[in-house]
């Protein structure tokens, strides 16, 4: 089961963000907030991702050289927004319409058990419903979904909770969103009953810490 995001859904205001997020607040300050001076190569990002914060990295005024070459910022902002629950920053600086670009992480016991922390299921949601939604227009879908599941993901901040990882449990739930789509067919009106439908799909046991 392939959990990694799909490359269309990483937005160059993506990359932008989520390193300005990064990087100290006193440096951010003196940075332009303009993000369109950036032009994107690309309707989404692929493998330009070190392109663009090297344009940011060119706009600080050498500023962001505490951290490295702009290559180095470029790895440790991938590792920074793949952490789990980094997706809140993108509501918090008022951006909740950008899909999840992260990679879920899969997590061991000392038993050999495996475990995906539960706002990484989001993410999985997201990934899921996109391979299988035959939308004609994708980017609206994406914008919707976003919107949709990050509010869900705000309702569970309280604690971090982690659920028993069994590929065949995911499996399952692709295969019921399938059915919730044949269901309400796809009219944009009907997104947003058929997604809470689909929350209302079991996950595996909780366990928390």
């Amino acid at each position: 089961m392939n959990l990694n995001s799909p490359e269309a859904v990483l937005y160059p205001e993506c990359v932008l963000l989520s390193t300005k997020n990064y990087i100290l607040d006193s440096i951010t300050m003196k940075m332009s907030s303009d993000l369109s001076q950036f032009e994107a190569p690309t309707s989404n990002v692929g493998d330009k991702e070190a392109e663009l914060v090297a344009k940011l990295f060119e706009s600080s005024n050498l500023s962001l050289r505490m951290y490295g070459s702009s290559e180095e910022l470029a790895e440790n902002v991938k590792i920074y927004r793949s952490s789990p629950g980094s997706g809140v920053y993108a509501d918090a600086n008022g951006h909740p319409m950008y899909p999840y670009y992260t990679t879920p992480v899969i997590y061991r016991s000392l038993k050999d058990e495996q475990y995906l922390c539960k706002s990484d299921a989001y993410v999985v949601l997201q990934n899921l419903t996109l391979e299988v939604y035959p939308f004609e227009k994708p980017q609206l879908l994406r914008v919707i979904l976003a919107l949709f599941l990050r509010s869900q993901e705000l309702k569970n901040l309280r604690r971090v909770e982690f659920l028993k990882f069994d590929e065949h449990d995911f499996v399952s739930i692709k295969k019921e969103i399938e059915v919730e789509m044949k269901a309400f067919g796809t009219n944009p009106s009907e997104f947003f009953p058929m997604m809470t439908e689909i929350m209302n799909l079991e996950f595996p046991e909780l366990h928390e810490i």
